[in-house]
C-alpha cells in the first residue's frame, strides 16, 4: 500500500509515520511540498503515485486566526483551498483522500454528542475554514473522489521537532513550576490519543468501510478541568487533595469560560459520537498508557 502523508511533521502526522512505517510510505512535510501551491502538488502526486494520500497538515493556531487577517487568509488557504487541491490530485490519481477534520465545526448549542449527519455550524474562523476543507471534499466526491473525512478532537501525544505541545504535556509542565493552576470547566469535549487515532485510521483502510464522515476519538469525554485534574493524578507526581511525602500539592481550581477572554469563541459541547464505527478505547485508559509511557 503506497501511502502519502502530508503534514508529517507534526504531533498527528508523527503517529501516522510511526503506524503507517510498515507500509510502501512516503512522508513530508512543508519543507519539501507546498500544498497550497497547486501546480506543485500536482506534479509531486503525479511522481509519487500514491494509492492512499494522508493529510494532516492544517493550520490551527485558533486564536491568532480569529484575530488576525493574514492569520484568517492563511487558515482558509491551507484548511480549505489546499484541501481541494489535495482531493482533485487524489482523483487523479486514484487514491483514496483522507483528511482530519474537528468539533470545532460545531457550535456546542447541543446538549447530546454530535453524529455525523449533524449540521456543521463553525463560531470561529478556524472552525470555518475546516468546514470549508471538508466541503470541498465532498464537492468533489460528485466527481469520483474517494474519500474519509475523520473529525477528532482534542488531540494529545508523544511529539518532537515541529510537533507542537499539547494540553497534557503543557499542565505537567506548569506544575512542575507552580502551585496553583486554573482550568476551564465548561468546555466539554474527548480527548484523543494521537496513537490510537492512527492505529484507527488504519483499520479502517484494512476494513474499508462506506466512503464518508466519520467521528473517531477515544470513549467519553470532560472538561479542560476534569482532563488537567486526572493528568496530575496519573502522573503521580502531584496531588489536588493535600502534600505528602512523595507528591507536590497542586490547588487546581475550575475556572468558567468567560473568566478566561479568548479572541476565537469556543464550542461549549462539541463531544463526537461514532455512530458508524465501534468507539476507541476510554480516553482515561489511553491517557494513563501516555503518561506512564513518556512521563513516569
Amino acid at each position: 500500500m503506497r501511502v502519502l502523508l502530508i503534514g508529517a511533521k507534526g504531533l498527528l502526522g508523527q503517529a501516522l509515520a510511526a503506524t503507517f512505517s510498515t507500509e510502501d510510505l512516503v512522508a513530508v512535510d512543508r519543507d519539501v511540498i507546498d500544498i497550497t501551491d497547486k501546480v506543485a502538488l500536482q506534479k509531486f502526486c503525479h511522481e509519487v503515485r500514491p494509492e492512499i494520500v494522508v493529510n494532516a497538515a492544517a493550520y490551527n493556531a485558533v486564536d491568532e486566526i480569529e484575530k488576525n487577517d493574514e492569520a484568517a487568509k492563511q487558515a482558509f488557504v491551507i484548511n480549505a483551498e489546499a484541501v481541494g487541491y489535495l482531493a482533485k490530485a487524489s482523483i487523479e490519481n486514484k487514491a483514496l483522500l483522507i483528511h482530519f477534520s474537528t468539533d470545532y465545526v460545531f457550535d456546542g448549542a447541543k446538549d447530546s454528542p454530535y453524529i455525523e449527519a449533524d449540521h456543521p455550524k463553525p463560531i470561529s474562523v478556524y472552525g470555518r475554514s475546516k468546514l470549508g476543507g471538508e466541503e470541498a471534499i465532498l464537492r468533489l466526491a460528485e466527481h469520483g473522489l474517494k474519500y474519509y473525512i475523520i473529525r477528532t478532537s482534542r488531540l494529545f501525544g508523544k511529539s518532537s521537532g515541529a510537533g507542537k505541545k499539547t494540553f497534557v504535556d503543557i499542565v505537567l509542565e506548569a506544575a512542575a513550576q507552580k502551585s496553583e493552576l486554573q482550568f476551564i470547566d465548561d468546555e466539554i469535549a474527548s480527548p484523543t490519543f494521537v496513537s490510537d487515532l492512527a492505529m484507527a485510521v488504519k483499520e479502517m483502510l484494512m476494513s474499508r468501510p462506506a466512503f464518508g464522515v466519520y467521528h473517531r476519538t477515544n470513549d467519553g469525554y470532560c472538561s479542560w478541568y476534569e482532563l488537567a485534574k486526572t493528568v496530575l493524578n496519573e502522573s503521580g507526581a502531584y496531588s489536588i487533595n493535600h502534600a505528602t511525602p512523595d507528591r507536590k500539592y497542586i490547588n487546581l481550581r475550575p475556572i468558567a469560560s468567560k473568566d478566561l477572554p479568548r479572541p476565537a469563541r469556543r464550542p461549549a459541547y462539541s463531544v463526537l459520537q461514532s455512530t458508524k464505527l465501534a468507539p476507541l478505547r476510554h480516553w482515561r485508559e489511553a491517557l494513563r498508557e501516555y503518561i506512564i509511557s513518556n512521563h513516569l
